[in-house]
């Protein structure tokens, strides 16, 4: 994919200025940035995995929905009522897995834009060579 990115003017760097003008990508992770933005003890437990019932992930996606649906009073151009507004009871599997992907993309989308409009809020643990994440610290 950054192979495509690239071929489209787009250059691989996590050192932003604040609102600069270049075409960049990079990468993020929702957990870590989840906990920072949104004051939380440790991440949200929405992964289906092993051990975990499905109260427990009902109940973080709904946690995570309504955090989202918070940066939303932050930021007047997120529209997303139909992302988040879909109600999770129900949801298993294959349907389950695709929502919890579109969360994390809108919620990554998210994280871009707060980096380029905070990057003095924002650090970059790793390098280019042997990987990297850009992330919300407090």
């Amino acid at each position: 994919m950054s192979h495509e990115l690239e071929s489209m003017n787009f250059c691989q760097n996590p050192h932003l200025a604040q609102f600069e003008e270049q075409r960049k990508f990079f990468e993020v992770y929702p957990h870590p940035a989840i906990v920072v933005l949104f004051d939380m003890d440790r991440i949200l437990q929405y992964k289906q995995k092993s051990g975990r019932s499905y109260d427990t992930i009902r109940e973080a996606f709904q946690t995570y929905q309504s955090k989202i649906k918070a940066l939303k009073g932050l930021n007047s151009s997120l529209a997303l009522n139909d992302v988040l507004d879909v109600e999770v009871n129900g949801l298993k599997g294959k349907n389950l897995k695709a929502y919890e992907d579109t969360l994390d993309a809108v919620f990554c989308s998210y994280l871009a834009y707060y980096t380029w409009a905070n990057p003095q809020n924002c650090h970059v643990f790793g390098n280019m060579e042997e990987g990297y994440i850009c992330t919300p610290i407090q």
